[in-house]
């Protein structure tokens, strides 16, 4: 579920122009990492821990926005997200 939303976040936003190099890594990133928690949708606190793993706050900084976006994304376009799960 996260790995096929996250391509079709990817697909849509290169649609529009961007190229979102670094975050086709950061969503492949996050979706192996919160599959491996046994989730289907965005977290919040997987996504929190996900993003302490980086090595600078800068960086945790924008992986956090990166999930955010794509979290948005997830919700306005995916009717059966559940409450309360998005970041």
């Amino acid at each position: 579920m996260l790995k096929d939303a996250g391509e079709t976040y990817l697909a849509v936003r290169r649609a529009g122009g961007f190229k979102l190099q670094d975050d086709a890594l950061y969503l492949n990133s996050f979706a192996r990492f919160a599959i491996a928690q046994g989730d289907t949708h965005v977290v919040t606190r997987t996504a929190i821990a996900w993003a302490r793993q980086a090595c600078s706050e800068p960086q945790r900084a924008t992986r956090l926005k990166t999930i955010i976006r794509f979290a948005r994304f997830s919700r306005a376009t995916v009717p059966h997200t559940p409450q309360g799960v998005c970041c």
